[in-house]
């Protein structure tokens, strides 16, 4: 820094370029880049914060070397998924939302048909017999329901 310093050790009349980029946290040459665009990197504190809000918010600021390594890091986790899918390991989310739906479908229409399907099977019983027929037409319907079907039946 050049010339008289205030209390904070900061140049109250011009700004070398080295400190211009580290009170803004970016490389030297992001600062000649900057100027570049517009960058009043003679001018006043005051002038280079509004310029730095106005045309680099800095939260959004990403190097093209930053932006490269994220866009290979999404990459490959693309590339891990979609191996783990191939391998069984996860199941993509509407099959899995398809799967519970027919799932349901026979829980669902297994009930709504008790009525149909138990008068038969106790007319003429025990009433002591009916506790186990129910239990047994119920275990079924959870038999059907629990099957492996769609992408479970190859499953673990």
């Amino acid at each position: 820094m050049e010339s008289e310093q205030n209390l904070f050790g900061v140049s109250l009349n011009r700004w070398r370029l080295e400190d211009q980029a580290d009170l803004f946290d970016v490389s030297v040459s992001s600062i000649h880049k900057w100027i570049a665009e517009g960058y009043p990197s003679k001018s006043s504190l005051k002038e280079m914060i509004a310029w730095v809000r106005a045309n680099r918010p800095l939260s959004n600021d990403k190097s093209l070397s930053d932006a490269r390594r994220q866009k290979i890091e999404i990459e490959t986790e693309l590339r891990r998924l979609e191996l783990l899918i191939k391998q069984g390991e996860l199941i993509p989310r509407g099959e899995v939302s398809s799967l519970f739906t027919d799932r349901i479908m026979v829980i669902r229409s297994g009930l709504t048909n008790f009525h149909r399907v138990l008068p038969p099977k106790l007319t003429g019983r025990d009433p002591s017999e009916f506790g186990r027929i129910i239990k047994k037409e119920a275990n079924a319907l959870l038999e059907r329901y629990s099957r492996r079907s769609g992408v479970l039946r190859g499953g673990k």
